[in-house]
Protein backbone atom coordinates (compact mmCIF):
# COMPACT_ATOMS: atom_id res chain seq x y z
CA UNK A 1 0.00 0.00 0.00
CA UNK A 2 2.88 2.37 0.72
CA UNK A 3 4.33 1.61 -2.68
CA UNK A 4 1.03 2.36 -4.37
CA UNK A 5 0.81 5.63 -2.46
CA UNK A 6 4.28 6.57 -3.63
CA UNK A 7 3.41 5.79 -7.23
CA UNK A 8 0.25 7.89 -6.92
CA UNK A 9 2.32 10.76 -5.59
CA UNK A 10 4.53 10.40 -8.66
CA UNK A 11 1.46 10.70 -10.90
CA UNK A 12 0.42 13.87 -9.09
CA UNK A 13 3.91 15.25 -9.50
CA UNK A 14 3.85 14.51 -13.22
CA UNK A 15 0.51 16.29 -13.59
CA UNK A 16 1.95 19.33 -11.82
CA UNK A 17 4.90 19.28 -14.17
CA UNK A 18 2.67 19.08 -17.22
CA UNK A 19 0.70 22.10 -16.03
CA UNK A 20 3.95 24.01 -15.76
CA UNK A 21 4.83 23.23 -19.34
CA UNK A 22 6.34 19.74 -19.40
CA UNK A 23 9.96 19.25 -18.36
CA UNK A 24 10.98 21.18 -15.27
CA UNK A 25 14.64 21.95 -14.67
CA UNK A 26 15.97 20.76 -11.33
CA UNK A 27 17.43 23.13 -8.81
CA UNK A 28 20.06 20.53 -8.08
CA UNK A 29 21.25 20.81 -11.69
CA UNK A 30 22.20 24.46 -11.13
CA UNK A 31 25.82 25.36 -10.39
CA UNK A 32 26.89 24.51 -6.85
CA UNK A 33 28.17 28.05 -6.36
CA UNK A 34 24.62 29.41 -6.10
CA UNK A 35 23.24 29.86 -2.58
CA UNK A 36 20.25 28.07 -1.01
CA UNK A 37 21.65 24.58 -1.14
CA UNK A 38 18.84 23.37 1.15
CA UNK A 39 15.46 22.85 -0.51
CA UNK A 40 13.28 21.67 2.38
CA UNK A 41 9.63 21.38 1.35
CA UNK A 42 10.45 21.53 -2.39
CA UNK A 43 9.56 18.96 -5.02
CA UNK A 44 12.35 18.46 -7.53
CA UNK A 45 11.07 16.84 -10.71
CA UNK A 46 13.17 16.21 -13.80
CA UNK A 47 11.93 14.58 -17.01
CA UNK A 48 14.49 13.35 -19.55
CA UNK A 49 17.32 14.79 -17.47
CA UNK A 50 19.41 13.84 -14.40
CA UNK A 51 19.27 15.18 -10.85
CA UNK A 52 22.28 15.30 -8.55
CA UNK A 53 21.97 16.05 -4.84
CA UNK A 54 25.55 16.93 -3.97
CA UNK A 55 27.22 16.16 -0.66
CA UNK A 56 26.11 18.74 1.89
CA UNK A 57 22.90 19.55 -0.03
CA UNK A 58 19.42 18.69 1.19
CA UNK A 59 16.25 18.14 -0.83
CA UNK A 60 12.73 17.28 0.27
CA UNK A 61 11.26 15.08 -2.51
CA UNK A 62 13.01 14.06 -5.72
CA UNK A 63 11.50 12.41 -8.80
CA UNK A 64 13.32 11.63 -12.05
CA UNK A 65 11.66 10.24 -15.17
CA UNK A 66 13.64 8.71 -18.06
CA UNK A 67 17.01 9.47 -16.47
CA UNK A 68 19.16 8.95 -13.37
CA UNK A 69 19.18 10.39 -9.87
CA UNK A 70 22.35 10.61 -7.76
CA UNK A 71 22.09 11.34 -4.05
CA UNK A 72 25.33 12.20 -2.31
CA UNK A 73 23.55 14.46 0.19
CA UNK A 74 20.21 14.07 1.98
CA UNK A 75 16.66 13.51 0.69
CA UNK A 76 14.23 14.06 3.53
CA UNK A 77 10.93 12.72 2.12
CA UNK A 78 11.01 10.44 -0.93
CA UNK A 79 13.19 9.51 -3.87
CA UNK A 80 11.61 8.14 -7.03
CA UNK A 81 13.08 7.09 -10.35
CA UNK A 82 11.17 5.86 -13.40
CA UNK A 83 13.10 4.32 -16.30
CA UNK A 84 16.47 5.15 -14.83
CA UNK A 85 19.03 4.45 -12.10
CA UNK A 86 18.95 5.74 -8.53
CA UNK A 87 22.45 5.96 -7.03
CA UNK A 88 22.61 6.66 -3.31
CA UNK A 89 25.81 7.34 -1.42
CA UNK A 90 24.21 9.70 1.11
CA UNK A 91 20.98 9.37 3.06
CA UNK A 92 17.30 9.08 2.16
CA UNK A 93 15.18 9.70 5.23
CA UNK A 94 11.95 8.64 3.49
CA UNK A 95 11.15 5.87 1.02
CA UNK A 96 12.62 4.99 -2.35
CA UNK A 97 10.52 3.96 -5.36
CA UNK A 98 12.16 2.66 -8.52
CA UNK A 99 9.98 1.71 -11.49
CA UNK A 100 11.52 -0.16 -14.41
CA UNK A 101 15.03 0.80 -13.38
CA UNK A 102 17.88 0.08 -10.99
CA UNK A 103 18.80 1.04 -7.43
CA UNK A 104 22.46 1.24 -6.41
CA UNK A 105 23.30 1.64 -2.72
CA UNK A 106 26.95 2.51 -2.17
CA UNK A 107 28.90 1.80 1.04
CA UNK A 108 27.66 4.15 3.75
CA UNK A 109 24.31 4.79 2.04
CA UNK A 110 21.29 4.78 4.35
CA UNK A 111 17.55 4.50 3.66
CA UNK A 112 15.38 5.16 6.70
CA UNK A 113 12.12 3.67 5.35
CA UNK A 114 10.93 1.12 2.79
CA UNK A 115 12.19 0.47 -0.72
CA UNK A 116 9.76 -0.44 -3.50
CA UNK A 117 11.21 -1.98 -6.63
CA UNK A 118 8.69 -2.40 -9.41
CA UNK A 119 10.23 -4.39 -12.26
CA UNK A 120 13.59 -3.16 -11.06
CA UNK A 121 16.83 -4.50 -9.58
CA UNK A 122 18.98 -3.50 -6.62
CA UNK A 123 22.72 -3.50 -5.99
CA UNK A 124 23.50 -3.18 -2.27
CA UNK A 125 27.11 -2.72 -1.24
CA UNK A 126 28.43 -3.87 2.16
CA UNK A 127 27.75 -1.17 4.71
CA UNK A 128 24.59 0.12 3.00
CA UNK A 129 21.67 0.24 5.43
CA UNK A 130 17.97 -0.11 4.68
CA UNK A 131 16.00 0.45 7.89
CA UNK A 132 12.67 -0.50 6.29
CA UNK A 133 11.57 -3.38 4.09
CA UNK A 134 12.57 -4.01 0.48
CA UNK A 135 9.54 -4.86 -1.68
CA UNK A 136 10.41 -6.37 -5.04
CA UNK A 137 7.33 -6.62 -7.26
CA UNK A 138 6.82 -7.61 -10.86
CA UNK A 139 3.24 -6.31 -10.78
CA UNK A 140 0.69 -4.85 -8.42
CA UNK A 141 -1.22 -7.83 -7.01
CA UNK A 142 -4.33 -8.01 -4.89
CA UNK A 143 -3.92 -10.16 -1.80
CA UNK A 144 -6.13 -13.06 -0.82
CA UNK A 145 -7.54 -11.10 2.11
CA UNK A 146 -8.71 -8.33 -0.19
CA UNK A 147 -10.31 -10.81 -2.58
CA UNK A 148 -12.13 -12.48 0.32
CA UNK A 149 -13.40 -9.11 1.56
CA UNK A 150 -14.65 -8.17 -1.92
CA UNK A 151 -16.42 -11.52 -2.28
CA UNK A 152 -18.03 -11.23 1.14
CA UNK A 153 -19.20 -7.66 0.46
CA UNK A 154 -20.69 -8.57 -2.90
CA UNK A 155 -22.36 -11.65 -1.41
CA UNK A 156 -24.05 -9.51 1.24
CA UNK A 157 -25.26 -7.12 -1.46
CA UNK A 158 -26.60 -9.99 -3.59
CA UNK A 159 -28.44 -11.63 -0.68
CA UNK A 160 -29.99 -8.33 0.43
CA UNK A 161 -31.07 -7.61 -3.15
CA UNK A 162 -32.62 -11.07 -3.37
CA UNK A 163 -34.54 -10.56 -0.14
CA UNK A 164 -35.75 -7.18 -1.38
CA UNK A 165 -36.86 -8.76 -4.67
CA UNK A 166 -38.66 -11.51 -2.75
CA UNK A 167 -40.44 -8.92 -0.62
CA UNK A 168 -41.45 -6.43 -3.31
CA UNK A 169 -42.15 -8.75 -6.25
CA UNK A 170 -42.39 -12.32 -4.95
CA UNK A 171 -44.70 -13.46 -7.74
CA UNK A 172 -42.36 -12.27 -10.48
CA UNK A 173 -39.30 -13.77 -8.79
CA UNK A 174 -40.61 -17.21 -7.91
CA UNK A 175 -42.79 -17.68 -10.98
CA UNK A 176 -39.72 -16.89 -13.09
CA UNK A 177 -37.72 -19.41 -11.05
CA UNK A 178 -40.42 -22.04 -11.58
CA UNK A 179 -40.53 -21.18 -15.28
CA UNK A 180 -36.78 -21.80 -15.47
CA UNK A 181 -37.18 -25.36 -14.17
CA UNK A 182 -40.26 -26.07 -16.28
CA UNK A 183 -38.98 -24.53 -19.54
CA UNK A 184 -35.20 -24.67 -19.40
CA UNK A 185 -34.68 -24.82 -23.15
CA UNK A 186 -37.01 -21.92 -23.83
CA UNK A 187 -35.34 -19.90 -21.09
CA UNK A 188 -31.89 -20.57 -22.56
CA UNK A 189 -33.04 -19.62 -26.06
CA UNK A 190 -34.70 -16.43 -24.82
CA UNK A 191 -31.59 -15.53 -22.83
CA UNK A 192 -29.41 -15.90 -25.93
CA UNK A 193 -31.80 -13.75 -27.97
CA UNK A 194 -31.78 -11.03 -25.33
CA UNK A 195 -27.98 -11.23 -24.98
CA UNK A 196 -27.61 -10.65 -28.73
CA UNK A 197 -30.50 -8.27 -29.37
CA UNK A 198 -29.94 -5.68 -26.64
CA UNK A 199 -26.25 -5.00 -27.44
CA UNK A 200 -27.10 -4.97 -31.16
CA UNK A 201 -29.77 -2.32 -30.61
CA UNK A 202 -27.32 -0.32 -28.50
CA UNK A 203 -24.66 -0.44 -31.22
CA UNK A 204 -27.13 0.54 -33.93
CA UNK A 205 -28.35 3.45 -31.82
CA UNK A 206 -24.83 4.89 -31.78
CA UNK A 207 -25.08 5.41 -35.54
CA UNK A 208 -27.41 8.36 -34.97
CA UNK A 209 -26.82 11.34 -32.75
CA UNK A 210 -30.21 11.17 -31.05
CA UNK A 211 -29.72 7.46 -30.37
CA UNK A 212 -26.50 7.85 -28.38
CA UNK A 213 -28.30 8.35 -25.03
CA UNK A 214 -30.34 5.23 -25.74
CA UNK A 215 -27.20 3.23 -26.50
CA UNK A 216 -25.49 4.43 -23.34
CA UNK A 217 -28.58 3.59 -21.29
CA UNK A 218 -28.75 0.10 -22.76
CA UNK A 219 -25.06 -0.58 -22.16
CA UNK A 220 -24.66 0.90 -18.70
CA UNK A 221 -28.15 0.51 -17.18
CA UNK A 222 -30.34 -2.06 -18.93
CA UNK A 223 -27.73 -4.78 -19.54
CA UNK A 224 -26.25 -4.69 -16.00
CA UNK A 225 -29.73 -4.54 -14.45
CA UNK A 226 -31.01 -7.47 -16.52
CA UNK A 227 -27.90 -9.51 -15.72
CA UNK A 228 -28.27 -8.85 -12.00
CA UNK A 229 -31.99 -9.67 -11.99
CA UNK A 230 -31.30 -12.83 -13.98
CA UNK A 231 -28.70 -13.83 -11.40
CA UNK A 232 -31.28 -13.37 -8.62
CA UNK A 233 -33.82 -15.48 -10.54
CA UNK A 234 -31.25 -18.24 -11.00
CA UNK A 235 -30.47 -18.11 -7.28
CA UNK A 236 -34.17 -18.41 -6.48
CA UNK A 237 -34.45 -21.42 -8.78
CA UNK A 238 -31.48 -23.13 -7.13
CA UNK A 239 -32.84 -22.30 -3.68
CA UNK A 240 -36.24 -23.75 -4.56
CA UNK A 241 -34.53 -27.01 -5.52
CA UNK A 242 -32.34 -27.10 -2.41
CA UNK A 243 -35.12 -26.15 0.01
CA UNK A 244 -37.90 -28.26 -1.43
CA UNK A 245 -38.80 -29.98 1.84
CA UNK A 246 -41.92 -28.55 3.55
CA UNK A 247 -41.55 -26.84 6.86
CA UNK A 248 -43.17 -27.74 10.18
CA UNK A 249 -46.78 -28.95 10.04
CA UNK A 250 -46.53 -29.30 6.26
CA UNK A 251 -46.09 -25.59 5.68
CA UNK A 252 -44.33 -24.62 2.43
CA UNK A 253 -40.69 -23.57 2.74
CA UNK A 254 -40.03 -19.92 3.46
CA UNK A 255 -39.42 -17.85 0.34
CA UNK A 256 -36.75 -15.91 2.19
CA UNK A 257 -34.89 -19.05 3.19
CA UNK A 258 -34.94 -20.42 -0.33
CA UNK A 259 -33.59 -17.22 -1.90
CA UNK A 260 -30.84 -16.92 0.71
CA UNK A 261 -29.77 -20.56 0.35
CA UNK A 262 -29.85 -20.41 -3.45
CA UNK A 263 -27.85 -17.19 -3.74
CA UNK A 264 -25.27 -18.36 -1.19
CA UNK A 265 -24.82 -21.61 -3.10
CA UNK A 266 -24.47 -19.72 -6.36
CA UNK A 267 -21.95 -17.33 -4.82
CA UNK A 268 -19.83 -20.18 -3.46
CA UNK A 269 -19.76 -21.95 -6.82
CA UNK A 270 -19.10 -18.66 -8.57
CA UNK A 271 -15.98 -18.13 -6.45
CA UNK A 272 -14.31 -21.26 -7.86
CA UNK A 273 -11.36 -20.58 -10.19
CA UNK A 274 -12.08 -20.80 -13.92
CA UNK A 275 -15.38 -22.64 -13.51
CA UNK A 276 -16.95 -19.95 -11.33
CA UNK A 277 -17.06 -17.26 -14.00
CA UNK A 278 -18.74 -19.62 -16.47
CA UNK A 279 -21.31 -20.64 -13.86
CA UNK A 280 -22.18 -17.02 -13.09
CA UNK A 281 -22.50 -16.20 -16.81
CA UNK A 282 -24.75 -19.18 -17.53
CA UNK A 283 -26.86 -18.53 -14.42
CA UNK A 284 -27.43 -14.90 -15.38
CA UNK A 285 -28.25 -15.87 -18.97
CA UNK A 286 -30.79 -18.51 -17.92
CA UNK A 287 -32.30 -16.21 -15.31
CA UNK A 288 -32.74 -13.39 -17.82
CA UNK A 289 -34.30 -15.80 -20.30
CA UNK A 290 -36.76 -17.13 -17.71
CA UNK A 291 -37.64 -13.62 -16.55
CA UNK A 292 -38.30 -12.32 -20.07
CA UNK A 293 -40.04 -15.47 -21.34
CA UNK A 294 -42.31 -15.63 -18.29
CA UNK A 295 -43.22 -11.96 -18.66
CA UNK A 296 -43.95 -12.49 -22.36
CA UNK A 297 -46.17 -15.49 -21.60
CA UNK A 298 -48.10 -13.38 -19.11
CA UNK A 299 -48.78 -10.85 -21.89
CA UNK A 300 -50.40 -13.58 -23.96
CA UNK A 301 -52.99 -14.34 -21.28
CA UNK A 302 -56.36 -12.62 -21.67
CA UNK A 303 -57.07 -9.94 -19.14
CA UNK A 304 -59.78 -10.78 -16.62
CA UNK A 305 -63.17 -9.36 -17.50
CA UNK A 306 -64.43 -6.91 -14.96
CA UNK A 307 -67.89 -7.23 -13.46
CA UNK A 308 -70.07 -4.34 -14.65
CA UNK A 309 -71.23 -2.11 -11.89
CA UNK A 310 -74.90 -2.28 -11.06
CA UNK A 311 -76.52 1.15 -10.97
CA UNK A 312 -77.91 1.97 -7.61
CA UNK A 313 -81.66 2.50 -7.45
Amino acid sequence: MRGLTAVLSMVVALSVASQRGGSTPSRAAQPAAQPAARHDGDLQLRINGPIHIAAGDTASTVWVVNHDATVDGVVREALGVVNGTARVTGRVEGSIVVVNGRLELAPGARVERDVLLYRSTITRAPGAVVAGVIHNQTGFAVGAGTMWLVWLSFTIVVVLAGLLFAELAPRTLFESASYLWAHGGRSALTGLVVACAVPAVALVSFATVIGIPLGLTLFFVVIPALSFLGYLVAGAAIGAALVARPGPAGAPPSRYRSIVVGLLALQVVGALPLLGGLVVLVASLLGVGALVARSWSQRARPLPTGIPATPSP
